[in-house]
């Protein structure tokens, strides 16, 4: 394999795990959101956690996305 046919293939999977983890934490949230409106105690005190985190997350999303471009 060359190595344009590489960097695309690292961007197939860069995107795959992409999609996975946006499905993985919007379960997570869907499930901390449920348990915050049923009055779990734990879970209420998980959610300013959960806020902080998604946020966290967005920018390192933003932060790999935007480094595709280089890569190809």
């Amino acid at each position: 394999m060359d190595s344009k046919a590489l960097r695309v293939e690292a961007l197939k999977l860069v995107k795959d795990w992409s999609v996975w983890m946006v499905a993985v934490q919007t379960a997570l949230i869907a499930f901390i959101g449920v348990g915050a409106a049923a009055g779990m105690g734990i879970l209420v005190n998980a959610t300013n956690w959960t806020v902080a985190c998604f946020a966290v997350s967005i920018f390192f999303a933003a932060w790999v996305l935007s480094a595709i471009p280089y890569t190809s």
